[in-house]
């Protein structure tokens, strides 16, 4: 198994030309064919009348083929959910793979380079968890490669399930419990990404529990590696728990080869925002 043929280093690079496209309904027609009589283009859409139509760029973002948009999309990835102008880019949120209450998730590139090819985006309400950016797969990737034993996991935070994607991959865990807190979370990700994990890696043994990763911890016996990955972003927010906090409440239901990992210091530790 090569780890590295989860990040393809050959992007497909897709017809670039400038077309039309309605900023409302998002409709798209040819250059040339919807003319004012001086022969300009015409800012009005032809579909639905709004005065707000413009001129785009087609295929804005290179294709990358990687497992993660694979499982998040039931393979579906480019041929759906695949943004295909630069309005749609900036639009893409208005056209998620899926949605569960307050959650939802989406595919652009934000404002990375075309030749990185497009991410996954998790938001719960106006709250942006996580993305499947450059940076952050490789923090994750690292990890699970470097830090984790095998053995029994614990991980805190469910995400996109990326982290279990790279587990799966491994294949040297015997058992994954995550602890999530949102049910949104839950209800949108787990009927996404259990199937195709079922099926791409049949003997991966995982589970997701409802509840506080800090109180879930301590319930459920001892574990080889426990990875929390609950922090919006690497600068700890006035209202979220230390990474020494983290520690503190993990440390007691450690195995005695077993290991501490969090996002914050992996993030820092590997060099991922300079580098990515």
């Amino acid at each position: 198994m090569s780890w590295f043929n989860l990040e393809p280093i050959n992007p497909i690079k897709r017809e670039r030309r400038l077309i039309n496209q309605c900023f409302k309904c998002m409709k798209k027609w040819e250059m040339g064919i919807y003319l004012t009589k001086k022969g300009y283009e015409r800012k009005t859409c032809p579909y639905c009348g709004s005065r707000n139509a413009q001129l785009v760029r087609t295929n804005p973002t290179d294709i990358v083929m990687r497992k993660d948009l694979a499982m998040l999309t039931n393979n579906r990835y480019p041929s759906e959910f695949c943004p295909s102008t630069t309005l749609e880019e900036m639009e893409a949120s208005r056209f998620p793979i899926a949605t569960y209450g307050e959650a939802k998730i989406f595919i652009s590139r934000g404002f990375h380079p075309a030749t990185d090819g497009h991410y996954a985006y998790l938001f719960e309400g106006s709250t942006l968890w996580m993305t499947t950016w450059k940076g952050e797969r490789l923090c994750m990737l690292l990890a699970t490669m470097y830090e984790c034993p095998g053995g029994r996991v614990f991980i805190a935070g469910l995400g996109v399930g990326l982290i279990l994607l790279y587990l799966a991959v491994s294949r040297k865990t015997t058992e994954v419990i995550v602890a999530e807190k949102s049910e949104d979370i839950i209800g949108l990700i787990e009927p996404i990404i259990r199937p195709w994990l079922a099926k791409e890696y049949p003997n991966f043994n995982w589970s997701i529990i409802h509840g506080d990763a800090f109180e879930e911890v301590q319930k459920h016996g001892r574990f080889d590696w426990i990875y929390f990955d609950i922090w919006k972003n690497t600068q700890l927010l006035k209202d979220e728990p230390t990474v020494d906090q983290a520690y503190e409440a993990s440390k007691p239901y450690l195995t005695e080869r077993g290991v501490f990992s969090n996002w914050v210091d992996a993030i820092k530790g590997y060099d991922i925002g300079r580098h990515a």
